[in-house]
């Protein structure tokens, strides 16, 4: 319960859309498209900097999931889509089959402060924001101190 303003009957919340850490460049890794994590994907990855979901090609599975480790495990987590479901992680331990598509076959999810990010073709404008992302992950992005 948060404590009641003075000689008020409102509580006062505040809320913030962006996490609420520092990042640095070296915080992120840039998804080019002409990376070779692209060739086991059907599309470019989506969603937040800080939680990627990712669509791999029928039958290319493993051999994404060992690149994917190979190249980033010191710096983020793959699970599998289905596993992140099944765990509640999106609320419910269920998705409707007509919504299935948007959680992809597998999530990245950065360790520490380090983020995805896809500089989508004809995009000249690299990422600048060093300042909170969406999908804060640790109490130091999601609380306001």
């Amino acid at each position: 319960m948060l404590p009641l303003l003075k000689n008020s009957d409102y509580n006062l919340i505040i809320t913030s859309d962006h996490g609420q850490m520092h990042f640095s460049k070296s915080s992120y890794i840039k998804i080019m498209p002409e990376s070779e994590l692209m060739n086991y994907l059907i599309l470019p990855p989506w969603g937040s900097h800080r939680a990627q979901i990712v669509n791999v090609m029928n039958g290319k599975e493993k051999a994404f999931e060992d690149f994917f480790l190979k190249k980033y495990e010191k710096n983020a987590l793959l699970v599998e889509s289905e596993e992140a479901i099944k765990s509640g992680l999106f609320g419910r331990n269920y998705v409707d089959d007509k919504f299935r598509n948007r959680f992809g076959t597998h999530l990245i999810i950065p360790r520490k402060n380090e983020f995805f990010y896809y500089l989508a073709p004809g995009k000249t404008k690299d990422f600048e924001r060093d300042f909170g992302q969406h999908s804060g992950l640790s109490s130091d992005e999601m609380e306001i101190r």
